[in-house]
């Protein structure tokens, strides 16, 4: 697929044409992880959905875990979890661990609380936050939008955007960042010294971690 890419790129000039995949092919690609110690029935409806790389653990006691480093989508319960790694606020410690080594990732946070301070701490490291009693059609859409924004260039490149301009102060274009995106697979060293470079930007490491899983996805 990616030598087709290129070959497509290359006949369409300078501007960067992607094969968008299909959103069965994204389903095929995106891997979801629950970590929670109870059974939770969205797992199976997302799963009865097309999403079937989503696998549920009871806790994690590696934050290197081959599980976690492989998912794009993370799914947190903050009840009962993040003991493996002694944290003693359980899932809310978990949560800022894992966004912090792994920034590029998305981390939900869910729970039966609505409310109170113990659970808006943890929604301060989290992408999103979900009562887990909402209707599953909820956990549906959060992972529909979430996996486009690692396998579609369009979704790819605004979330890129705005991470420069928030976090580096680095104003583009979205044509711009897709142009980037392109000279990264046409050289194939999306390092993250590369990266940095041609941004112009220090501590690029989840810029670059972002562009590898969106590049990865593409091959």
């Amino acid at each position: 697929m990616l030598n087709r890419l290129i070959d497509k790129i290359i006949k369409g000039g300078s501007r960067p044409v992607f094969n968008e995949l299909t959103k069965a092919e994204i389903k095929d690609r995106t891997k979801i992880l629950f970590i929670d110690d109870n059974k939770f029935k969205v797992i199976d409806i997302l799963k009865n959905n097309g999403w079937r790389n989503t696998q549920c653990l009871d806790d994690i006691e590696d934050l290197d875990d081959i599980r976690v480093r492989e998912s794009h989508i993370l799914f947190i319960d903050i009840h009962g979890v993040g003991r493996g790694l002694g944290f003693s606020n359980e899932g809310l410690g978990l949560v800022k661990a894992l966004k912090e080594r792994y920034p590029e990732k998305k981390v939900v946070v869910y729970s039966s609380e609505s409310k109170g301070d113990r659970f808006e701490e943890g929604f301060e490291y989290a992408d999103s936050r979900l009562k887990k009693n909402v209707d599953p059609i909820r956990f549906l859409a959060l992972v529909d939008d979430y996996s486009d924004e690692f396998f579609s260039l369009d979704a790819c490149a605004n979330r890129l955007k705005e991470i420069l301009r928030e976090d580096f102060k680095v104003s583009m274009t979205v044509d711009e960042v897709k142009q980037k995106i392109y000279q990264f697979q046409k050289k194939g060293d999306f390092s993250e010294d590369s990266v940095s470079r041609a941004f112009n930007i220090g501590n690029a490491g989840s810029v670059a971690s972002i562009i590898g899983l969106f590049l990865g996805a593409s091959s």
